[in-house]
């Protein structure tokens, strides 16, 4: 089942996947949780800019069986 949670548990639990915040390069809404390992089209930013984009859009980070979701709040 999603559960909503705060932007400190999707920190520890990012932390914990080796997950970093980022922008979508050449735009400035579109967030994601990724792997720098995995993928290039991001730039990696900061947890607070990814919390006022998360509150600017009406977005939430859900958990669920070990996974992270960017949702609609």
């Amino acid at each position: 089942m999603m559960e909503k949670i705060t932007i400190q548990q999707a920190i520890e639990y990012a932390n914990r996947k080796g997950l970093r915040s980022g922008l979508r390069k050449g735009r400035i809404d579109v967030i994601a949780l990724f792997k720098p390992t995995d993928t290039d089209r991001f730039n990696e930013i900061d947890w607070d800019q990814f919390g006022a984009i998360l509150k600017k859009k009406g977005l939430s980070v859900y958990y669920d069986r070990g996974y992270l979701r960017i949702m609609r709040a």
